[in-house]
């Protein structure tokens, strides 16, 4: 149970990577459980195959993605957690790697991590105060160390919430090679409304 994870996957089914990942997570003897939050309630239609690892959600709507990571949090079985976008890629490796390293606080990564690294670099933590663009799309927790974001923030900023709550401190992690389309939903109109929503809250709760 210790060394396992629980991978929390929110989805709307827009991006053709997220089936690339769950081959991926089935395979990897460090995931215990894949739980995917469909928002699309489109699951039965969407997926080609079966996964032995696999927990649907269905939502009957869209719950949006920070509610969906509370879900997930609160059903995972396994006290490691990793909340991923459905629109990136990865190497599965890098379970082996930040198992060791949970203990620091909430991980996530950045933009950086998109761009091409010519050499093979030692994957290492940065401590950060501010949280950088993309840090968010893929982040390591310790499931008791998740402090659940509030309900009113939808899209946007429950990262934050997470690096401003979360004990230990947050961190980047440097040298993971990232691909696919990041933002592949939340750049999606509707969705830049209440994200723009969610940034001016979380900007007057801080005030506040």
């Amino acid at each position: 149970m210790h060394s396992k994870f629980t991978v929390i996957i929110p989805t709307l089914w827009r991006c053709a990577y997220i089936h690339d990942m769950l081959d991926a997570y089935e395979a990897c003897e460090l995931v215990g459980e894949i739980i995917l939050i469909d928002n699309d309630n489109t699951a039965s239609d969407k997926l080609n195959k079966q996964y032995t690892k696999l927990r649907v959600l269905p939502q009957q709507e869209n719950i949006f993605v920070n509610p969906a990571w509370n879900l997930g949090v609160s059903f995972a079985n396994y006290s490691k957690i990793a909340i991923a976008n459905d629109d990136i890629l990865f190497s599965t490796d890098i379970f082996e790697w930040v198992k060791d390293h949970m203990d620091t606080g909430v991980i996530g990564m950045c933009c950086s991590n998109y761009d091409p690294i010519d050499r093979d670099l030692p994957y290492e933590l940065e401590k950060v105060d501010r949280r950088p663009p993309g840090w968010g799309c893929l982040m390591f927790i310790e499931k008791h160390n998740y402090t659940p974001i509030p309900l009113w923030l939808k899209i946007a900023c429950g990262d934050d919430y997470l690096m401003d709550n979360v004990k230990g401190g947050a961190y980047i992690l440097k040298n993971l090679r990232v691909g696919g389309r990041m933002s592949a939903t939340s750049l999606l109109g509707d969705y830049v409304r209440v994200a723009d929503e969610d940034i001016e809250t979380y900007k007057q709760m801080k005030n506040d």
